[in-house]
């Protein structure tokens, strides 16, 4: 018998009810899975642009590990300026000032040439981890290192070549930080850098239409960086670390 009057319209009524519900539980599943189906492939495309950026910087940074090993087997690797370091070292403190200004007038000249290429730090240490003297710096020596340069640190504890990324005492960049030995003594270190605007312009010459950035944690900065140098970073407004 065919069901006609108010109970027919109830039930009609709850037929559509859950015509309507399952067609929204498929839109939902659909949008859903469509979702996740975008996120994963963005997801995947940004792992692989993550890979190849790597890659990038790495390459890069293997060129210019190349330079900084010339830099120093051509320029600072020879007996006059590793005899300095040595008197430099083991003689009075009121004698330093003249080795001092000794390698500046010895390597100013080669100095001037690595800026060109945008190697803008060489800089001096002693075996505790003081700095001895900052050609882009002359005038601020005799803080100590350790503390906040790990590359100086180990380079100088463990007497061997090390590399990496860090934030300094003024600039940051790529560090490539050698031992110094006179006749097999310990007499220090020295730092050969590369600009970290460097490495981002080389990541725009390959991407020309993508903007490059780079952030830096705020703590790091204060905590590394001379008060009075602070001044050459800018805060972002992207975060407030």
């Amino acid at each position: 018998m065919q069901k006609t009057g108010l109970w027919g319209r109830i039930q009609d009524y709850r037929v559509w009810l859950l015509v309507v519900l399952l067609v929204a539980l498929l839109a939902g599943w659909a949008v859903s899975w469509v979702w996740k189906s975008s996120q994963r492939l963005t997801d995947e495309h940004l792992a692989v642009q993550v890979v190849n950026l790597e890659a990038e910087v790495n390459a890069a940074q293997r060129s210019h590990l190349n330079f900084s090993q010339y830099v120093f087997e051509r320029v600072v690797d020879k007996t006059p300026i590793l005899e300095a370091m040595a008197a430099a070292w083991s003689g009075e403190p009121d004698e330093r000032d003249h080795w001092r200004a000794y390698l500046l007038d010895q390597l100013r000249d080669d100095y001037a040439a690595m800026q060109q290429f945008y190697f803008r730090q060489l800089h001096f240490h002693f075996p505790n981890g003081d700095s001895f003297l900052r050609f882009h710096s002359p005038h601020q020596y005799g803080d100590n290192l350790f503390a906040v340069r790990k590359t100086i640190r180990l380079a100088n504890e463990e007497q061997r070549m090390v590399t990496g990324f860090e934030e300094g005492r003024i600039f940051n960049g790529y560090r490539f930080v050698y031992p110094l030995f006179y006749q097999q003594e310990h007499v220090g270190s020295v730092e050969v850098s590369v600009s970290l605007a460097k490495i981002v312009a080389g990541i725009h010459d390959i991407h020309p239409n993508r903007d490059a950035i780079v952030l830096l944690q705020r703590s790091v900065v204060e905590g590394t960086v001379f008060r009075d140098e602070q001044d050459n970073y800018l805060r972002t407004t992207l975060s407030d670390h």
